[in-house]
């Protein structure tokens, strides 16, 4: 394992209320079959986070999955060689935003 970063957003006025947080996980593996091991496990574990284990899927990828939760926040999963990006409920109009944000701006060290 390469190293991770953990970055959990919260909207104005919403202190001490979870609804409308969002959790972006980055991961950097010391081998990409390392990535595609915990990106595989991710894929079934993303669906069971939703409340009642009802997720849906959205999109499937060797390399990209996305799951509407319940509520209508999307979780989703990505790897790219030995880096895997998981965001955790965020907007259906910003998912994608917040995913290609953030790898472009966390850059490894």
């Amino acid at each position: 394992w390469g190293g991770d970063r953990l970055v959990v957003y919260t909207p104005p006025g919403h202190k001490g209320r979870v609804g409308g947080t969002v959790g972006v996980l980055y991961t950097v593996w010391d081998a990409e079959a390392d990535a595609i091991e915990f990106y595989e496990s991710l894929t079934f574990v993303m669906p069971k986070l939703a409340i009642g284990g009802k997720a849906i899927a959205r999109a499937r990828a060797d390399s990209r999955v996305e799951y509407e939760m319940r509520g209508g926040s999307i979780a989703l999963a990505e790897r790219r060689g030995d880096a895997v990006v998981v965001v955790l409920g965020a907007p259906p109009a910003r998912s994608g935003d917040v995913l290609a944000e953030t790898w472009k701006l966390w850059v490894r060290k």
